[in-house]
């Protein structure tokens, strides 16, 4: 991303959750519930620490539900 980028709300959603270090529950489109703390993520994937490490795939992602609400400063 350059400078002159700014980060998606995505980007800003996933950003705000890993730095609180909150624990998510990621829903699957196939309805599985995994749950546990991002550890890292890109453009196409996500890193869930739980008692081990399971790497999603953002398209099969439905939602993600962070247990404390995320307040970002959206520009417009």
């Amino acid at each position: 991303m350059n400078e002159n980028e700014r980060p998606t709300l995505q980007d800003q959603f996933l950003s705000a959750l890993q730095s609180r270090g909150d624990v998510v529950s990621i829903f699957l489109v196939t309805g599985i519930r995994l749950y546990g703390k991002i550890e890292a993520f890109d453009s196409f994937s996500i890193i869930l620490c739980n008692k081990t490490s399971q790497l999603i795939c953002k398209h099969a992602i439905s939602t993600i539900s962070p247990t404390e609400p995320v307040h970002l400063e959206l520009d417009d």
